[in-house]
């Protein structure tokens, strides 16, 4: 449940086959609560939060984007999840081709 947002676009790419579209947007995290657990049944933030920080694994800093690195796979990718559409501005959207 909810909608899912990275901050990688590798990590929207695991999710398309060569031709892919992208939607950049600007999300309003506001109170978010990292979340650690798995739960298919949620439908909301709990009380008092407005977001989820659904972490990713760590992966040694020469590997970092911003180090000239590998861009982190699908496993090292933190999300954020919202539950309410007014949190979303979609800016724009980038279409592009890519292969392995």
């Amino acid at each position: 449940q909810g909608l899912y947002f990275s901050r990688y676009a590798s990590k929207a790419m695991h999710f398309c086959d060569g031709s892919c579209q992208i939607i950049m947007c600007k999300v309003a995290l506001g109170n978010s609560k990292t979340e650690t657990e798995e739960n298919p049944e949620r439908k909301a933030p709990p009380d008092g939060f407005h977001s989820l920080t659904v972490p990713g694994r760590h992966f040694p800093a020469e590997c970092a984007p911003d180090k000239g690195g590998a861009v982190p796979t699908r496993s090292f990718a933190e999300e954020f999840v919202v539950f309410d559409l007014a949190q979303i501005l979609p800016l724009y959207t980038i279409d592009f081709d890519w292969e392995l």
